[in-house]
């Protein structure tokens, strides 16, 4: 005689963060500096770190520097909104949400490059 088993329930996966695969160690570590931060504290970036509060001005312009670095900030400052829709193609809903929030930041590249990071997962 067969049982019926209970189905287990598996853990909902956390979506996966768009900005991973695509993030370039030279880029980061020149960007670390360049912000005051010591690359050696932070192997994998600041993407998910936490910074003092006194940092987060800091945190936001290394965010900046890594989005120019990558093309998705124009020299001038201003965002490459087809260079973050091609880069991040795979989740184009989220990207476009976050342009959208993030496009009356767009005059000031840290504050751009923080909301665009924070809403990324929108």
């Amino acid at each position: 005689m067969l049982t019926a088993r209970r189905s287990r329930r598996l853990p909902r996966l956390q979506q996966e963060d768009p900005i991973k695969n695509v993030i370039n160690k030279d880029y980061m570590k020149a960007c670390l500096t360049q912000n005051g931060f010591r690359a050696s504290s932070y192997p994998d970036g600041l993407r998910n770190a936490k910074v003092a509060f006194r940092y987060e001005e800091n945190r936001d312009c290394y965010f900046a520097c890594m989005m120019t670095k990558m093309g998705m900030i124009k020299p001038n400052g201003h965002p490459n909104e087809d260079a973050i829709r091609s880069t991040f193609g795979k989740h184009i809903d989220q990207v476009n949400k976050a342009l959208k929030v993030c496009r009356v930041q767009e005059n000031n590249s840290c504050k751009y490059a923080a909301c665009m990071m924070a809403n990324r997962g929108i």
